[in-house]
């Protein structure tokens, strides 16, 4: 590689980044959210989730699993705010 040259981000990190942006944003989104609906919500009882076993993943993809589930997560209130909405 030349002096001169900019370093080039790796595929995997763009998309590592994008995962991060997008679980900040999902995050965020489920707690203005509920926020927002708390007053014209039902209270119903949690739902227990199963634990799943984790395979083992290099670095990189466990970092990437990690912001899927946050996503997940925060897709899980935003679902669970909307059904306890009382219009």
């Amino acid at each position: 590689m030349k002096e001169n040259q900019p370093t080039r981000e790796s595929i995997a990190t763009i998309i590592l980044n994008r995962l991060n942006e997008a679980a900040a944003r999902s995050e965020e989104l489920a707690i203005r959210l509920s926020d927002k609906l708390t007053p014209v919500m039902q209270d119903r009882p949690e739902e227990d989730k199963e634990d799943k076993p984790e395979a083992e993943y290099p670095p990189l993809f466990t970092d990437m699993r990690a912001r899927l589930e946050d996503i997940e997560r925060s897709l899980d209130i935003i679902s669970k705010v909307i059904d306890r909405t009382e219009i």
